[in-house]
């Protein structure tokens, strides 16, 4: 059990949990892309807790999706619903202070998840559609979709230009 004072709040919280473990990956991650797009001149913040679709917000920008593991290259999507200004960002913990962030668009994460689903029931047609999906790299033996082959990932690593280029002026320091 950890207990502490910050800001006039007391907490405590017994941080060996899983659920606690899960939450803060999720946090960190989320903190991780905003660091990244503040870095290249995005004004980027994250969302409001209460949002569901997005995590991280860029003013007059496209929005982020936010995926996090530190177990391997996969992660769970719910429903991709088409959306030409959202942009996933699939965080690798495995290196716990030299993170990856593999950069996707809507499109291409619909594209995957749809053919990764496709190959998963050749293999498995008595299991239960419930909705969710896992991008992957490497799949599953058995379930690999042809038009992502294993390593197909690796050309999203850290590939922020596929965002469109920030569009807010920050304030000239100099005056």
């Amino acid at each position: 059990m950890t207990s502490g004072w910050w800001g006039g709040l007391t907490y405590h919280c017994n941080m060996a949990t899983p659920q606690n473990e899960k939450i803060l990956l999720a946090e960190a991650a989320e903190h991780l892309v905003i660091s990244r797009l503040l870095r290249l001149g995005y004004p980027a913040s994250q969302a409001p807790r209460t949002w569901r679709a997005d995590d991280v917000l860029i003013d007059q920008g496209p929005s982020v999706q936010v995926k996090a593991t530190d177990k391997g290259l996969s992660w769970m999507v719910g429903r991709v619903c088409p959306n030409d200004r959202q942009f996933y960002a699939f965080v690798d913990f495995r290196q716990r202070f030299a993170p990856v962030v593999y950069v996707l668009s809507n499109e291409r994460v619909r594209k995957v998840v749809q053919a990764a689903h496709e190959a998963f029931t050749v293999t498995h047609p008595e299991v239960k559609d419930i909705g969710m999906r896992n991008v992957q790299d490497p799949w599953r033996k058995g379930c690999v979709p042809p038009e992502y082959l294993n390593g197909w990932l690796e050309q999203f690593r850290e590939r922020w230009d596929q965002l469109p280029a920030p569009v807010t002026a920050w304030p000239d320091s100099e005056s």
